[in-house]
């Protein structure tokens, strides 16, 4: 099977995708695909480099995301250019992984609609807790103050969005145990309803 997950800043979703690994599952970090395509000498850089030039590299000719971050995150526009440059390198690695390995698989994915990859699982997955925890984590995390955190939890989708699109939901508005406890449950469910 292939599964996707999804959540905002601070859901959890990475732990979930840890216990998922811990049953069996290949998990595809496409952010850390992500920074795979883009090392140094990679096509995929040198096409970045050639449309934003070369004021995106660091003195040792690797990406400066910051730099490049300042670009595009206040213009749609180059956005949308970053995004359509990295996407069809992304995916091509995230094919050769899948079809490299045997058994059930889960794309870790912040912008799985987004990208269009829910269209390539048989289910998908949203981790969701509310605002106000949230919040809390990403300031604890990232050593950033609440509003900080709020402002960046308001670039991304609500909580409504994730139940209404995933197949899936887990909540994560408690500890650590049950939210491993939750997700257990979830992979025993899906293991019967998938490979059953």
């Amino acid at each position: 099977m292939v599964a996707g997950i999804t959540g905002r800043s601070g859901s959890g979703k990475s732990y979930v995708a840890q216990i998922f690994a811990q049953y069996g599952f290949t998990v595809i970090d496409l952010d850390a695909v992500s920074r795979s395509v883009t090392t140094v000498g990679s096509v995929c850089l040198n096409e970045i480099t050639d449309t934003f030039s070369k004021d995106i590299l660091l003195p040792d000719g690797a990406l400066n995301r910051r730099a490049l971050g300042e670009i595009v995150f206040n213009n749609e526009q180059k956005l949308k250019t970053l995004n359509d440059i990295t996407h069809k390198y992304i995916l091509e690695d995230m094919e050769r992984i899948i079809a490299e390995t045997n058994g059930d698989i889960l794309i870790d994915a912040p912008l799985l609609f987004e990208a269009g990859l829910d269209k390539r699982c048989d289910f998908t997955i949203g981790v969701i807790a509310d605002d106000d925890i949230l919040i809390k984590r990403i300031s604890t995390r990232d050593k950033i103050s609440a509003e900080t955190a709020a402002a960046r939890l308001d670039k991304q989708h609500s909580n409504s969005f994730f139940a209404e699109k995933c197949t899936y939901i887990i909540e994560n508005n408690e500890t650590s145990k049950q939210l491993e406890q939750k997700t257990k449950e979830l992979i025993h469910l899906l293991r019967e309803v998938y490979n059953g």
